[in-house]
């Protein structure tokens, strides 16, 4: 289970850029793997289903698909706001925080990962990854717009 909110360590926005890195891949795989999960239990149950009726078929394929929606914006949007990081991040030993080192909020949560949602379109994840290099705090657009940074979480 993850920790809520866990402290951060202040002054380590410059160490943090690996682990955002392995922090996304660890949860693009974990959401992808839900997704994939999600959509061929979704598959087997309307076919299974379609045997006995056409409209229950259809009420599942909604159901799976409501399930996905909603699995992918808890795992983003809701984690960072609920416990200050996903699994992905606390991993790594990261931690997202108000610039003033507060707990990162729910609405703050919601709009660093809203941008992200724009920022991971195309080429764009290549320009993030140089924008953070290149920010004094290692902050992607999202990060600043939110007033949130990403920092080393202290080990207790």
């Amino acid at each position: 289970m993850l920790e809520r909110h866990p402290r951060p360590v202040s002054g380590t926005e410059d160490e943090v850029l690996v682990g955002r890195i392995g922090a996304y891949v660890v949860d693009s795989i974990v959401v992808f793997g839900g997704i994939v999960f999600l959509f061929a239990t979704t598959a087997i149950a309307s076919t299974f289903l379609q045997t006995v009726s056409n409209a229950l078929s259809t009420l599942i394929v909604f159901v799976g698909i409501t399930a996905v929606f909603v699995f992918f914006i808890y795992y983003f949007f809701m984690m960072e706001g609920h416990f200050g990081r996903t699994p992905g991040k606390a991993l790594f030993g990261l931690v997202v925080v108000k610039e003033d080192g507060s707990k990162c909020t729910m609405g703050a949560s919601v709009v660093r990962n809203f941008l992200w949602l724009i920022d991971g379109i195309g080429f764009w994840p290549l320009v993030v990854a140089v924008v953070c290099f290149f920010t004094t705090r290692n902050q992607r657009v999202g990060d600043m717009v939110a007033k949130t940074v990403v920092l080393r979480a202290k080990r207790e």
